[in-house]
């Protein structure tokens, strides 16, 4: 497991803290596997700088060839507040089978709206579908975003 990290940014003339960490965890489901998951909480800018949103990064490898419009899919909660994003970075049916592609999802909550507390965990749920389907989820593999690791399986 990697250790936490913060970097300073400089966004607008201001420094921003970004908390970012990860595992080498990985996770395999039917047609696609993911790896590298990695988190960091950022801040917003404007009226809402005190609200974060959370960046998802990982590696999405396809491992059977698979449809047109199929993407890596997220569901993300975090006690009351809740996303589903999908990640159109890559087309996985334009990967060869066995071929990698790093993908960041970018996950807002609740209609939108950033959060004003981080959250002590969150668990994201990886899994992929059609993109023109909003219920197409086939489940990859779960991870719990905690503190300041990733590990692998639901927060309990």
């Amino acid at each position: 497991m990697k250790i936490a990290m913060v970097r300073w940014l400089v966004a607008g003339g201001a420094w921003l803290a970004v908390a970012a960490f990860g595992a080498g965890v990985s996770a395999s489901g039917g047609a696609v596997s993911v790896s590298d998951v990695k988190a960091e909480w950022k801040k917003k800018f404007g009226a809402d700088k005190d609200k974060e949103w959370l960046k998802v990064s990982f590696t999405a490898t396809v491992v059977e060839k698979v449809d047109k419009f199929v993407y890596p899919k997220l569901k993300v909660s975090c006690g009351d507040a809740a996303d589903e994003v999908t990640s159109m970075t890559t087309k996985f049916h334009e990967l060869e089978v066995g071929k990698s592609a790093a993908h960041d999802a970018f996950v807002f909550f609740d209609k939108g709206e950033a959060l004003a507390t981080r959250p002590p965990s969150c668990t994201v749920k990886f899994g992929y579908g059609k993109s023109t389907k909003k219920d197409d989820f086939t489940a990859i593999g779960d991870y719990c975003i905690s503190g300041t690791s990733v590990s692998d399986g639901a927060c309990k």
